[in-house]
């Protein structure tokens, strides 16, 4: 009987806690992709499955996707939601599902220098009531997040505009996870300032960016602004601070400046975030950190990953879930300033601190492309962004096909000359093999009957101060397409482009430089004369040899030894080194002092192309090292590379 009591007791303990807890547990906010002000203005392939299943493999349950929502909708009255939206979310949400992910459809309509509205309603309430009779019965992983952080407007407008958006969505869903927050930029400090809830699916969040000079030191947008403060340290050392520079001299930086040394370590820390802590206990209901992060510019991967390892233990252990702010970005989880590809650029310290398992990380090379590639079909695809210009007409990348033929086309109307549709490949593309084996460049257009000609060019990248962006370019006219406005389809063998010459910053002639192994844009361009009146749709836009398109993994290995990355530096008690071995041979990691004395030494197996080693701070005969600066040997048959490293106590 005393055993079956037990069960029942831990039974019960069980349910009550995972009542209390979110239906996720930790994750990553997929920011810069939904927050536009114009739907017209995404480039929905930033992101693709892939990049869900990168997220999953870290270890991430959930993704926090912020929306700036206002640009999804309509105007008043109706704010009716703009269908490409749910084109674009019903992917997404199939994206996360099928990797097993939480998707948060977070409603970031946010600016830190416009107040929150006391009129928010008047727009929040209809647009969430579209969005809950969408998706009623549908991706129950899907929750929904009202506003993320309500500011400048106080809580007794603010909570009764949330409670009734809230009413709102549960009249048309009953058992959708719904996501509340409080106002301050929804401050863990006004959690208490919300009221309670009955509402078993309510989760309430609140954010964490404390101390604020550190995970803010060289941001823009702060008031003052703090782009003169930089190297703040984490955890405080005296000895690390940067002098305060003068223009903060009488402005609340001085003084929380002079306040660091209390509130930069880890016990002030957990201290502040007890409280939320605190308010989960007394309320019994579920809690999110929606955004926590330190801004990388300015700040050392150390102090950053030491930081991030305190917040997220001290969440978990409180079960409290969490998101960090962001996945890419300079709060995120790639090298500061690398192209935040997920195969190269993880920042290894930061990843490991949030407890995160990364894959080996390998040196990034460009390859020629070898198979069909879709550029655009309904929105541009992976691995292009939007980067395209007009200052008189309109250019909208979603506009629904008025042929019926497809379901959104891209529409170029009134430009003035010299406007154009541009795709742009931050990566740059390799296209020298498909232009030998006889690819070309299809895509659908359609005109009105006064178009004249567009061209139709690729740019190379500028690669230094001797070079040029040069194009190479074709010309769509008459003799290529009939100006009836029906559609027509147009190949242009890659073979066929010529090159013109360049622009930049004056004009450069064509001297045959063009260099098809590092194509940057393409451009559909009204070189000639302006689209006054006019209107060309463009659509399917493909290289291809008729065999289908895909996208080829740009990667490819080198042989030789590299530390790929080495953390945490510096340590204490052990440090990591990931190590690349290109030919698979025999390795030895070697330990030495300053003075050039072995310390350790270790035999690494071959037949292993990445592998993680340790070093526990110990000498050959496991006596403790002393602190100091070390150096690191990773020796093979053929060659060999060092790093220097600092174990410190």
């Amino acid at each position: 009987m005393k055993n079956f009591l037990f069960f029942l007791l831990m039974l019960a303990a069980t349910l009550v806690s995972a009542q209390n807890y979110p239906p996720f547990s930790r994750g990553v906010n997929l920011t810069s992709w939904f927050q536009v002000s114009d739907i017209q203005h995404m480039t929905f392939g930033k992101y693709d499955e892939t990049d869900f299943a990168n997220i999953k493999s870290l270890g991430a349950d959930v993704v926090r996707l912020p929306v700036d929502l206002k640009g999804m909708i309509g105007p008043a009255p109706d704010y009716t939601v703009n269908p490409v939206f749910f084109l674009f979310m019903d992917q997404t949400v199939a994206w996360a599902e099928k990797n097993g992910l939480h998707l948060i459809l977070d409603n970031h309509n946010f600016d830190p220098s416009i107040p929150t509205a006391p009129t928010v309603a008047t727009w929040l309430i209809p647009a969430w009531k579209q969005i809950a009779t969408y998706y009623l019965g549908k991706y129950p992983n899907l929750s929904f997040e009202i506003l993320n952080e309500p500011h400048a407007i106080t809580a007794t407008t603010w909570n009764p505009i949330q409670t009734a958006t809230i009413t709102a969505i549960r009249a048309i869903d009953k058992d959708r996870w719904i996501i509340a927050g409080p106002v301050d930029y929804n401050s863990a400090s006004q959690l208490a300032s919300l009221p309670i809830v009955s509402d078993k699916k309510i989760i309430y969040t609140f954010h964490f960016y404390d101390p604020f000079l550190l995970t803010h030191q060289g941001a823009s947008w702060t008031d003052p602004s703090l782009e003169s403060l930089q190297g703040i340290p984490y955890p405080y050392e005296a000895a690390r601070m940067p002098v305060l520079p003068a223009v903060y001299k009488g402005t609340w930086i001085e003084n929380t400046f002079n306040n660091y040394k209390n509130e930069g370590n880890d016990t002030w820390v957990r201290n502040v975030l007890n409280a939320p802590a605190n308010f989960r206990k007394s309320r019994k209901m579920p809690l999110f950190c929606g955004e926590f992060g330190v801004y990388a510019r300015h700040s050392p991967t150390e102090d950053r990953a030491r930081w991030y390892e305190t917040v997220s233990k001290k969440l978990e252990v409180d079960s409290i879930a969490w998101t960090i702010w962001d996945y890419q970005g300079e709060f995120g989880l790639f090298v500061p300033k690398s192209p935040e590809r997920f195969f190269s650029d993880l920042n290894l310290p930061v990843v490991a601190a949030l407890r995160f398992t990364a894959p080996p990380q390998l040196p990034w090379v460009r390859k020629p492309d070898s198979a069909g590639i879709s550029i655009y079909s309904d929105w541009i695809n992976k691995g292009f962004m939007n980067a395209s210009y007009t200052n008189a007409g309109t250019i909208t990348i979603h506009e629904p096909d008025p042929a019926g033929e497809s379901d959104y086309a891209i529409k170029f109307s009134n430009g003035e000359q010299y406007s154009q549709v541009v795709f742009k490949s931050p990566d740059r593309r390799d296209l020298s093999k498909l232009r030998t084996s006889g690819y070309w460049l299809e895509f659908k257009v359609r005109g009105t009957s006064g178009v004249n000609q567009i061209e139709v060019r690729f740019l190379d990248s500028k690669t230094g101060a001797a070079d040029h962006p040069w194009r190479s370019r074709v010309t769509l006219n008459s003799t290529k397409v009939t100006w009836n406005d029906t559609w027509q389809t147009v190949k242009f063998p890659l073979s066929s482009f010529v090159e013109s010459g360049s622009w930049d910053g004056s004009w450069f002639d064509p001297k045959g430089l063009f260099d098809w192994k590092d194509v940057e844009r393409l451009e559909f361009v009204a070189e000639n004369q302006a689209l006054t009146g006019q209107t060309i749709y463009l659509d399917d836009i493909k290289i291809t040899n008729g065999t289908g398109v895909s996208v080829a993994e740009p990667i490819q290995v080198p042989t030789g030894i590299q530390i790929v990355n080495i953390w945490p530096n510096p340590f204490n008690p052990d440090v990591s080194v990931q190590i690349r071995n290109g030919n698979k041979e025999m390795l030895t990691l070697v330990v030495f002092n300053v003075l050039g004395q072995i310390v350790r030494q270790v035999e690494l197996p071959s037949g292993k192309e990445n592998q993680i080693v340790s070093w526990d701070g110990k000498t050959a005969s496991g006596v403790q090292a002393s602190s100091g600066t070390y150096l690191i040997k990773v020796m093979g048959r053929t060659s060999s590379v060092t790093t220097r490293v600092i174990l410190m106590k």
